[in-house]
């Protein structure tokens, strides 16, 4: 054998050899673990690239053809093997699919939907306003469940509610859905989507994607009407080889195209137009029902987020019916009803929205805003923050409240701060030196409350945040907070950006209370732990 021809072999081996090592290693990142890559994204490439290259390198250096050519050629090799494989899949996913789609022999009264395939909302329509019936069977269970539009009675009883709640959220009055498992269908249209990793085998390894099909049933028996295969081949290395060098797949859609609107509209008669489109109704009638359920703890948010959406869609064009309602909701005593319709109030424009100025007023006031299942601090404050100003009275009840009341919880605290802060430079510094009459763990409670409460509780009064002023008077209060309360106190206001001689105080601070923590006869762990954190903590926060 001459020498070029072992140079040639050589070289090809110790490519192959070094590459195989390379490539394997990265082969073990899949998944999430492929972050982990993320850093070395620019030196993974040099790396794959870097071996065939530095033995040709080493070729030419020394004038040795074949360390030039067997990288070289194995590289070919490996480029064939790719192309074949890769055209071998792009065949056998194109033989797959069919290049039309079949109509049905007849109509049929059930649809059904296998795998991943779903109507969405159109199924409501389709069995409010079609004599069809619905079948769904999902991947993960072998029988068909059966639905057809129940009425009256059969909709009142608790396990039907959620179905009912959709009706009425849709517009159909008196309509929900009912069930029955059948273990398999004998006449039907079936429209099925498959979702494959690798792991079907009627198509190659390399193919990853979704196969759609439309079949009919007759007598038990199914023939297929048209398959459509969309997706992507991946090529034969590593993910982290082909993501960071050079890319790992090309798309593919093969057949006849097959599309859920266009399938049920044939199917049904239904014009793809009206399938999803909002169903015309009045909105009294619908609210009506709908407010039924708002007490019903197994169904109530379903049926506040339906009266809501309904409310929000028809603010503009039914405000006369909507107004006396939310009014209504709002002075119910509710925490559902309430939350109702604080969502419904976001369907007007903010100069609409005056009707309810007083109810959102005096809601900031109410015990109900403290509850943690209530879910009304937020709503609240995205209606308080559009208030301009408050009168004089309602802010000195504000104040009293929040200096009076011992069993402020962090929602009214937030609220109540709104309405003092508001009104420019003045009512800002009085809001903030009525927050500094609170003691213990008032004090700090009301901090966290406002430092975490977000812009919003600023009402817009500028700057939105803790001022360096103001920080230097909570840092003056530190003293008082216990240790295992001192990092959530911290944190309220640290966010906001201290000034350097701040930073350095308050890492003196936590370091000296540190220091007696651990000296202490009666040593914390879990106390020594947060302070430790919170000095890492502060000395990471950028000074302003």
């Amino acid at each position: 054998m001459s020498r070029v021809a072992k140079d040639v072999l050589v070289s090809a081996i110790l490519t192959f050899a070094l590459s195989s090592v390379l490539w394997g290693f990265l082969g073990a990142f899949h998944g999430p673990s492929l972050w982990l890559l993320v850093p070395f994204g620019r030196i993974i490439p040099l790396l794959i690239f870097g071996i065939p290259a530095s033995i040709v390198v080493y070729g030419l250096v020394k004038l040795r053809l074949g360390f030039v050519l067997g990288p070289l050629l194995l590289a070919g090799v490996v480029v064939t093997a790719t192309h074949v494989s890769v055209t071998a899949a792009l065949t056998a996913v194109n033989a797959y699919a069919t290049s039309g789609l079949d109509p049905p022999s007849r109509p049929h009264v059930v649809l059904g939907f296998e795998g991943s395939a779903d109507c969405d909302v159109a199924c409501v329509r389709i069995l409010a306003t079609s004599t069809h019936t619905l079948a769904f069977r999902r991947d993960t269970t072998k029988e068909w469940r059966l639905y057809r539009r129940g009425t009256g009675d059969e909709c009142e009883t608790a396990d039907r509610w959620p179905s009912k709640l959709e009706f009425l959220r849709a517009g159909f009055l008196n309509s929900c859905a009912t069930d029955r498992p059948v273990p398999e269908l004998s006449d039907a249209l079936i429209i099925r989507e498959r979702l494959t990793s690798g792991r079907l085998t009627v198509l190659p390894r390399l193919f990853h994607g979704v196969i759609h099909e439309i079949s009919e049933r007759m007598d038990g028996r199914e023939r297929l009407l048209g398959r459509m295969v969309r997706g992507t081949i991946r090529f034969p290395v590593p993910d982290a080889v082909a993501i960071l060098a050079f890319g790992g797949e090309m798309s593919i859609s093969a057949g006849q195209t097959i599309d859920i609107k266009t399938f049920l509209s044939a199917a049904t008669g239904i014009p793809e137009a009206e399938l999803y489109a909002f169903h015309a109704f009045p909105p009294a009638t619908i609210m009506d029902d709908l407010e039924r359920f708002f007490d019903r703890p197994q169904v109530s948010n379903l049926a506040i987020n339906a009266w809501a959406r309904i409310a929000f869609t028809n603010s503009k064009d039914h405000a006369d019916v909507l107004k006396p309602r939310i009014d209504r909701l709002l002075a119910s005593g509710s925490a559902n009803r309430i939350a109702a319709g604080l969502a419904a109030l976001f369907g007007f424009p903010e100069v609409d929205r005056h009707f309810a100025r007083d109810r959102i007023i005096e809601l900031a006031f109410n015990p109900l805003v403290d509850a943690p299942e209530a879910l009304l601090p937020s709503p609240l404050k995205g209606h308080l923050v559009q208030i301009d100003d408050f009168p004089d009275a309602i802010r000195q009840r504000a104040r009293a409240f929040f200096v009076g009341e011992p069993a402020l919880g962090r929602g009214r605290v937030e609220l109540l701060f709104m309405i003092m802060v508001r009104g420019g430079d003045a009512m800002r510094r009085n809001a903030i030196d009525t927050l500094f009459e609170l003691q213990g763990s008032r004090f700090e409670d009301a901090v966290f409350a406002i430092g975490y409460g977000g812009s919003d509780v600023w009402a817009r009064s500028m700057p939105t945040r803790w001022t360096v002023s103001d920080v230097q008077r909570l840092m003056g209060r530190m003293a008082d907070v216990p240790n295992e309360r001192l990092s959530g106190y911290v944190g309220a206001f640290r966010p906001s950006g201290i000034s350097a001689e701040q930073k350095r105080v308050l890492v003196d601070h936590v370091r000296e209370r540190l220091r007696i923590a651990e000296a202490s006869a009666a040593r914390r762990d879990t106390d020594i732990t947060s302070l430790r954190q919170l000095v890492e903590t502060v000395q990471n926060t950028n000074a302003s």
